[in-house]
């Protein structure tokens, strides 16, 4: 019984395994950025940005020095920018001659190492298939009901995607009552970070519907639905439209708002009200929210 478990273990983690991307490729911009104006107005802008996971980038990283790449701890990358400005001075002309250069004596060089890593990155990853942008897309949109089932859970999946001008990755992002499942988070490949929208934990886009549906599984199982907000959670906050709506109308908030505001005076609509109130409450102080809660009253 035990070898049967065993084998049926390691044959769902190959199979997850094959699923998902194992070696992350590098990614690489080289991109002149043009006159962004301003009071002192820039001329001409050129960026050469290298980015990828640790692993991947040592080999390149003494080539980067040598070129006198910067490391962007914000943004996770090695920069070289060169920035001409019009209202220039020696100096700064020293400076632009010297990044413009040292980009065009780098970028054949660095361009040569990421081709060879992204190629053996797609050899390695051939396993999973190669995915477009369109599958992918596809691929999230199929899951949208399991958002939908995680938002009543406290859970907000959201995805991240890249401008033209970085070399960021795509990113799934969940926000909300996680610290209960951060043991299934980190099982799953999901980091913990600072998105766009607050913290929480991320996993590169391509990687997520491989792992979705035995992720949200497990969360499920993790946490049942609750009758009661989770302690230090803000109720309002964490609820879904169409769960604020619900309560609005149980506890009849609609018609406490009018009374307590006489100034509406028949000017506002029961549906304007509505609104307001589904805009209003989730910004509430988390003491006002779990009182409103706790009450069903606005008073």
């Amino acid at each position: 019984m035990l070898d049967q478990i065993h084998r049926l273990a390691t044959d769902v983690v190959a199979s997850l395994r094959s699923a998902r991307v194992t070696t992350e490729p590098i990614r690489l911009k080289y991109v002149n950025l043009g006159d962004f104006g301003g009071t002192d107005p820039v001329v001409d802008s050129w960026v050469l940005e290298v980015a990828g996971s640790y692993d991947a980038m040592q080999p390149l990283i003494p080539v980067l020095k040598k070129f006198k790449f910067r490391y962007d701890s914000r943004g996770k990358s090695w920069r070289l920018d060169a920035t001409k400005y019009a209202y220039s001075n020696r100096k700064r002309d020293n400076f632009w001659n010297a990044a413009r250069r040292n980009q065009q004596a780098a970028y054949p060089i660095i361009k040569k190492l990421v081709d060879q890593h992204n190629a053996a990155a797609a050899s390695a990853n051939s396993g999973s298939g190669q995915t477009t942008v369109k599958d992918l897309v596809k691929n999230l949109k199929s899951k949208d009901r399991l958002k939908q089932r995680l938002e009543g859970l406290g859970l907000r999946v959201e995805y991240e995607w890249p401008d033209k001008y970085s070399v960021d990755e795509a990113t799934a992002w969940v926000f909300g009552n996680t610290f209960a499942v951060k043991d299934v988070m980190k099982k799953y490949g999901f980091r913990w970070g600072s998105g766009r929208k607050g913290k929480g934990w991320w996993i590169p886009t391509i990687e997520y519907p491989a792992i979705v549906d035995k992720w949200a599984a497990d969360v499920i199982r993790a946490l049942p639905a609750q009758s009661t907000p989770v302690a230090g959670a803000t109720p309002f906050s964490d609820m879904s439209r169409s769960e604020l709506m619900a309560f609005i109308k149980k506890h009849d908030l609609v018609t406490q708002d009018m009374e307590l505001n006489e100034w509406y005076d028949g000017e506002v609509s029961g549906q304007q009200v509505a609104r307001s109130l589904m805009t209003n409450m989730p910004k509430w102080t988390p003491a006002t929210q779990q009182e409103v809660f706790d009450s069903g009253r606005l008073e």
